[in-house]
């Protein structure tokens, strides 16, 4: 074991970029699914997962190269602490050949994170044109979901006879479509669109057709948004714009923010809204803003969601410390998922499960923030990455994704990129151990 320079590699490698790049758009097509393991469904990002990690794996095994540094295996011991904890919790369940995978899971999303952070580690370029080509096909697979969509609500009978196909659209209130793409959910693919938004608004492009296209690709984006009628989505989309600007503000000031970043924003909205205010729904005289507009007015806080709290709270006082044991919320629930990550952490695994989910988020985002603010790093590059993981963690209060791979490829991101640039600006977090040839 030895301390070396992290970015030493005379290993011509295409797997990083091609890994992040699969892994991103994999989740895109979420919804897709390959059966079911022990009542665990299997959808493509599994199959890409099992098909990137072996080939990691045979990477190190081929080159005998593996590095751990200070901040990686603090993040690692944080994770498995997490794992050990939901292990114990899987043998008081009610269920616990059904718990026992959720052990599993937890294993493939910690390999995840691992494999993210090293592919940013291990690839010699920036982050900008990978963010770029992440930029571009996520406004493709946008137009295809858009298309599809159009496509398959202008058959009203189509919608009553199947509100939830399981792709495209999902039936809300009143069999209004709500459009979900290729995901498992509207606000997961809300999510998954908001890395790309910043990163298209910090892209620097030069003539007047590629800026053309830019702010075309961001509508498209928006309007995407806009489609899957997603309050939660909505509320995130605004929460980092905001915390874009914010951190702009903080790295190049007030004027040029409202120059570079403010205006190209509020082109980009212009160009989106004429078409969600024109266009109606089918069989409706509702037009997809309005929907949307809709969908605020007349929020219903006594939902499911609500009743969720007032059947777990009461339960939840018995075992508070420890909770009532994996899969416990999804078994009271009837199979349902609470839609609030933390309520479901706190009555499965008790205040010290959460407390150690806590921890391990707010270590991680707490680092980017650290080093995002100290580093002055470029926003193509970090940016949308720590916005992307500071809004799913404030997106778990409105939806069950803390084992969702989401979560853990924008942690490992995160990570990995971290962790290289403390190396290179000898960081505290830049202590390397080597093990190679």
């Amino acid at each position: 074991m030895r301390k070396s320079e992290i970015t030493r590699t005379n290993y011509n490698l295409k797997l990083p970029v091609i890994t992040i790049i699969i892994l991103y758009i994999s989740l895109y097509f979420n919804g897709i699914e390959f059966g079911a393991l022990s009542g665990v469904k299997v959808t493509l990002i599994d199959v890409c997962i099992g098909i990137l990690l072996l080939c990691w794996l045979f990477f190190f095994l081929k080159n005998k190269f593996f590095l751990v540094n200070q901040l990686m295996l603090i993040t690692l011991i944080l994770a498995l602490i997490i794992l050990v904890w939901i292990g114990v919790e899987s043998l008081r369940s009610f269920q616990p050949m059904r718990s026992l995978t959720l052990n599993f899971i937890v294993i493939r999303n910690i390999c995840v994170m691992l494999v993210v952070a090293y592919a940013i580690l291990l690839q010699k370029e920036d982050m900008k044109r990978l963010n770029d080509s992440l930029f571009k096909y996520s406004v493709l697979i946008s137009v295809a979901s858009i298309m599809a969509y159009l496509l398959m609500i202008s058959d009203q009978s189509r919608v009553l006879a199947n509100p939830r196909p399981g792709l495209i659209y999902r039936a809300g209130e009143g069999n209004i479509p709500h459009l979900q793409g290729f995901t498992q959910n509207p606000i997961i693919l809300g999510v998954l669109l908001i890395p790309p938004i910043i990163t298209g608004l910090s892209l620097k492009v030069k003539g007047f057709k590629n800026n053309i296209l830019k702010y075309l690709g961001l509508s498209i984006l928006i309007l995407t948004l806009i489609l899957t009628f997603s309050r939660g989505a909505t509320i995130l989309l605004i929460l980092a714009l905001f915390l874009f600007i914010l951190a702009n503000i903080n790295n190049q000031g007030f004027k040029n923010t409202m120059i570079k970043y403010v205006g190209p924003i509020f082109i980009m909205i212009m160009i989106a809204l004429p078409f969600a205010a024109t266009f109606k729904l089918p069989n409706s005289d509702l037009t997809f803003l309005d929907r949307l507009i809709e969908r605020f007015m007349f929020a219903n806080f006594e939902s499911r969601y609500d009743n969720y709290w007032h059947q777990i709270i009461p339960k939840f006082k018995e075992s508070p410390l420890i909770g009532d044991g994996a899969r416990a919320t999804e078994i009271l629930l009837n199979g349902q998922y609470a839609e609030n990550s933390y309520l479901e952490i706190l009555y499965d695994t008790g205040f010290v499960g959460l407390f150690t989910w806590l921890i391990f988020l707010l270590f991680i985002i707490s680092c980017g923030i650290h080093f995002f603010i100290k580093k002055d790093i470029n926003g193509v590059m970090f940016l949308p990455w720590l916005i992307g993981l500071i809004i799913c963690a404030i997106g778990m209060f409105y939806i069950s994704m803390q084992h969702n791979p989401v979560l853990w490829i924008f942690i490992g991101i995160v990570l990995g990129i971290v962790s290289k640039g403390a190396q290179k600006n000898d960081n505290s977090y830049s202590g390397v151990f080597e093990r190679g040839k």
